[in-house]
C-alpha cells in the first residue's frame, strides 16, 4: 500500500471511494433512499470543483493498492470561529 497527496487526476478514483464508503458505513443510519440517490456522478462533480478551487489551507491524501484507489482523506484549518 502506498499513500500520497492526491490531485486532479485522482478524482475517479476519490469519487467511487467516497460513493462506496458512504453506501456501506451509513447504511442502517441513513436512509436508504438517501443512500440510493447517491451517485458516482454527484461526486465526481464535488470532487472536480473542489480541485479546480484549492483551498490552499486544506491537503487531500489518498491511499493506493497496486494502483487503485482504496481510500483518502482530506483535512484542514478549522471552518467554524471558536471565538465564542
Amino acid at each position: 500500500m502506498k499513500t500520497r497527496e492526491a490531485s486532479h487526476i485522482d478524482v475517479d478514483g476519490i469519487a467511487k471511494v467516497h460513493l462506496h464508503s458512504w453506501r456501506s458505513t451509513y447504511r442502517g443510519i441513513v436512509s436508504d433512499q438517501y443512500l440510493s440517490s447517491l451517485t458516482l456522478g454527484k461526486r465526481k462533480k464535488g470532487w472536480i470543483k473542489t480541485f479546480n478551487k484549492p483551498n490552499h489551507d486544506e491537503r487531500i491524501f489518498l491511499a493506493e493498492d497496486e494502483g487503485e484507489i482504496v481510500g483518502f482523506c482530506n483535512g484542514g484549518r478549522n471552518r467554524f470561529d471558536n471565538s465564542d
